[in-house]
This record gives structure tokens, C-alpha cells and sequence, in this order.
């Protein structure tokens, strides 16, 4: 199991910050634009998440002195990796840079997570900005 606390940002009306341990149940929350700033601890992750639609376009951005890792995936692989399962699929995983930017085409209807880790030993300032763009 990893030895991570996990912060989740869910994205409703009003956006709000909720630590979620693994035993608990996750919200399945829907996400449109979101900038920000997020300090994140050493080894914590944050992920947002949303239920997105096979075309959908995420355009997703950090910025620090260093992301020790970033990923996407579903939510089976979320869990997997979560469980620390070697075997969960996790797409464009980048390692230990300092600006991070992509578009993202959704493959198929689901709900996918957006996942950023700090295994450094300070705690880091992270500028983030998610928007999702409807597919044709």
C-alpha cells in the first residue's frame, strides 16, 4: 500500500479541498475550468477528477520548482495505483519536471483522474489549470 495521504479538489458550484483516506468512499464529481494554486506536501498527491466524454478535450498545466510525477488515467487504474498495483495503466506519466503541459483527448466515456505527486522532501507550491472543452 503507498504511504501517501491523498487530497482530493472537487469541483462543484463552490470548489473546496477534501482529504479522502482510501477506506473512504470518492465523489464523482464533474470539472470544467479550473486555476489555481496548490500546495502540496512531501508525499501527498492531488487529483482532480471528473466524468468526461469519449472526444472530450482536457487542457492540463502545472508549474513548480519540480513535480516529482504527474499521469492520467481511468478509474480502474486510479484505484490500482491507489493499491498500490504496479500493473495500473497510467498514461503520459512524466517524472520530475518543472512545467507540464498537455492536451489530452479523452479515449471513451468514463471518469478519469488527473494526478500529481510530490515524493520531495519540502512541500511544493503548484500552479495548476485544468479545462475541459466538449468533443465534437
Amino acid at each position: 500500500m503507498r504511504k501517501i495521504l491523498p487530497v482530493a479538489l472537487i469541483f462543484t458550484a463552490l470548489s473546496g479541498c477534501v482529504r479522502i483516506i482510501p477506506e473512504e468512499p470518492i465523489v464523482q464529481p464533474t470539472f470544467e475550468n479550473y486555476f489555481g494554486r496548490v500546495s502540496l506536501q512531501m508525499g501527498y498527491y492531488f487529483a482532480v477528477y471528473g466524468t468526461l466524454k469519449a472526444g472530450d478535450t482536457v487542457d492540463v498545466g502545472y508549474m513548480a520548482p519540480l513535480i516529482s510525477e504527474f499521469f492520467w488515467t481511468d478509474s480502474t487504474n486510479f484505484e490500482k495505483w491507489r493499491a498500490g498495483d504496479t500493473t495500473a495503466v497510467l498514461r503520459d506519466r512524466i517524472l520530475n519536471q518543472s512545467v507540464i503541459d498537455r492536451y489530452v483527448v479523452i479515449p471513451e466515456d468514463g471518469t478519469y483522474y488527473f494526478v500529481i505527486v510530490n515524493w520531495e522532501d519540502t512541500t511544493m507550491g503548484i500552479a495548476t489549470r485544468l479545462m475541459r472543452r466538449a468533443g465534437q
